[in-house]
């Protein structure tokens, strides 16, 4: 048997010298003392600041240079997908290799978008819907992702110990997708300082309305925000409490916190798919407290759409991406 890098995790260095001495008796094991790298992410810590920083940079300039670029790490950060731009279907048939490139090219940028870079998941996100068949237009703006990723390859995030809940900020671009006229759902949740999830991600079913393309999106923020809820239960077990009773989550629709709240919504809401109203019992349940927030403060709108250079700007350092 193999077993993988394991990351062992105590507020007493006694506990974990333990596991490892116990570990030792039924297999070979290795203790490479204070975490430094995992699975390609590496951390560094700042304990005076009270502070952890996680980041792939190394992973980033491997493959900028798998692909032909090279870290440059520009002052100027610009939107990886230009405002405004609308992504076709390719009528025609791409050739086996420049699928299999393709292909490629986004699986590298997903690893790197999954784990460190949130500000990744919409545009990797949304070219990835054309992996099967890409077209000369989608390699143009792939480039563009690589183009960007070579002037921002050092962010990363860092989490500090100031004492802060866990919020989140979810929005949807309604029938964003002139292929499917489907909706994108963007969620992000931030923790003392900085993102702790965030996801990109086009909606199942299409939306008849704003109102409704934001309640479906309500509901995956909701799922991740009970899988997060129990993930800090152990974790609060072990250290201090965080306050995980009630997480909030915002949101720039004020129709979707009416449907979520009043049930008088269901004479125009009854083709709502019964799934969605999986929201409706959460804030009922007091277990997720809903909240609006200007379109200008929401942080989730650069997972669901492209925006302006100076929004992208502002989304990187409200978000606590850093170098």
């Amino acid at each position: 048997m193999y077993v993988d890098d394991i990351i062992a995790l105590s507020p007493k260095m006694e506990n974990i010298d333990t596991l490892f001495k116990e570990l030792s008796k039924t297999i070979d094991i290795k203790d490479m003392g204070p975490i430094r790298n995992f699975l390609g992410i590496e951390i560094s810590r700042d304990r005076k600041r009270r502070a952890i920083g996680y980041h792939q940079r190394a992973y980033t300039n491997k493959i900028l240079l798998k692909f032909g670029y090279k870290a440059k790490n520009k002052a100027k950060i610009k939107s990886p997908i230009p405002q405004g731009v609308k992504i076709e279907i390719f009528e025609g048939k791409a050739t086996d290799k420049d699928i299999k490139d393709f292909q490629r090219q986004i699986g590298n940028l997903i690893y790197l978008m999954d784990k460190t870079r949130p500000d990744l998941a919409y545009p990797v996100g949304y070219l990835a819907r054309y992996m099967a068949n890409p077209s000369p237009q989608h390699f143009k703006l792939i480039k563009g992702v690589w183009e960007y990723l070579e002037n921002v390859s050092e962010l990363g995030l860092e989490h500090h110990s100031d004492p802060s809940s866990i919020y989140g900020y979810c929005d949807s671009d309604w029938g964003g997708d002139i292929g499917t006229r489907r909706s994108t759902t963007g969620y992000i949740f931030l923790f003392r300082g900085s993102p702790l999830s965030w996801n990109s991600k086009l909606q199942r079913t299409v939306a008849l309305s704003s109102s409704e393309a934001e309640y479906m999106a309500l509901k995956e923020a909701i799922k991740e925000q009970q899988y997060i809820k129990a993930i800090l239960k152990e974790i609060s077990a072990l250290y201090s409490p965080i306050p995980i009773e009630c997480l909030e989550i915002f949101t720039d629709s004020n129709s979707a916190i009416e449907l979520a709240k009043n049930p008088i919504y269901h004479s125009r809401t009854k083709h709502v798919d019964i799934r969605y109203h999986y929201v409706r019992e959460n804030v009922q349940n007091n277990t997720t407290k809903l909240s609006w927030i200007p379109t200008e403060g929401q942080l989730a709108d650069a997972l669901t759409k492209a925006i302006s250079n100076d929004k992208w700007q502002r989304f990187i350092e409200d978000i606590g991406l850093k170098s």
